[in-house]
């Protein structure tokens, strides 16, 4: 039996928690950030150059949102882990 291993961003928000799964995870950094550039797509507040790497700055709520009620109209696409 093949184990897979996925990379989980887990967000906390408004009281919720929220694992996102992503491709990968580059770095994990403590640093202050300024808006250089708007939003180049949905799901992102914006981009900001974070020790010297341009990083997009994912829009949390709204994609917590988008979840919420994609889980509502397909609610068997749902899974929620307890």
């Amino acid at each position: 039996m093949k184990v897979e291993r996925y990379q989980v961003l887990v967000c906390n928000h408004e009281g919720h928690r929220a694992g996102l799964v992503v491709e990968r995870i580059v770095d994990i950094v403590e640093d202050s950030a300024e808006v250089q550039y708007p939003a180049s797509r949905e799901g992102v507040l914006y981009s900001a150059v974070i020790q010297g790497r341009v990083t997009e700055m994912i829009d949390v709520p709204a994609i917590l949102q988008t979840a919420h009620l994609a889980t509502e109209l397909r609610p068997e696409h749902a899974e929620v882990i307890q």
